[in-house]
């Protein structure tokens, strides 16, 4: 029986082995220049890329990213998939990327263009095949961000109210012990 990588590292991708294992395998495997597909894990950037939602990453070079695009970078020993949103040119070190979750209000820590490992061009959910950088995806994601900065400002206008409120209930049934 002869060994055949790619068929491995197929099987390895699709069956969600354990994490540091999948981020060497793919970042091998984009280093050659293949393209990977996996499920991916999470929902830090819903609704664009939901958990469990088939991604297919293809080999980049940082120079040649833009904001918006979404890239599959190592993080520690396991990777993550996040948006692009802001590359900065920094004097005599190169560039720097800060990316975040679409799900999410705050951005990562600064990604080198060493761990970037590829651009995700495909997503798959429900047997359809979706373009991550269509418009209608982008106007569903950002409606979806700006829905949850809006919800997070109304609780933070009404938790201080209830929180006053538990705290009185508190004191009232600690007075009458």
């Amino acid at each position: 029986m002869v060994f055949d990588p790619l068929k491995a590292a197929h099987l390895a991708l699709n069956n969600q082995t354990s994490l540091p294992l999948l981020s060497e395998l793919s970042g091998e495997l984009l280093s050659l220049g293949f393209k990977v597909r996996f499920r991916a894990p999470g929902t830090s950037m819903h609704p664009t890329i939901r958990n469990g939602d088939l991604i297919t990453v293809k080999p980049v070079a940082p120079a040649k990213l833009k904001r918006g695009d979404i890239i599959l970078y190592r993080f520690h020993t396991g990777f993550i998939a996040h948006r692009l949103v802001n590359i900065e040119e920094r004097s005599g070190r190169g560039l720097s990327f800060t990316l975040r979750g679409d799900a999410s209000t705050t951005c990562d820590h600064p990604v080198e263009p060493e761990q970037v490992l590829g651009k995700i061009v495909c997503l798959e959910r429900d047997q359809r095949i979706l373009d991550p950088y269509s418009l209608r995806v982008r106007i569903w994601s950002r409606l979806y961000l700006w829905l949850a900065r809006l919800k997070r400002s109304l609780s933070r206008w009404f938790l201080p109210q209830s929180t006053q409120t538990t705290q009185r209930a508190e004191q009232l049934v600690n007075s009458k012990r």
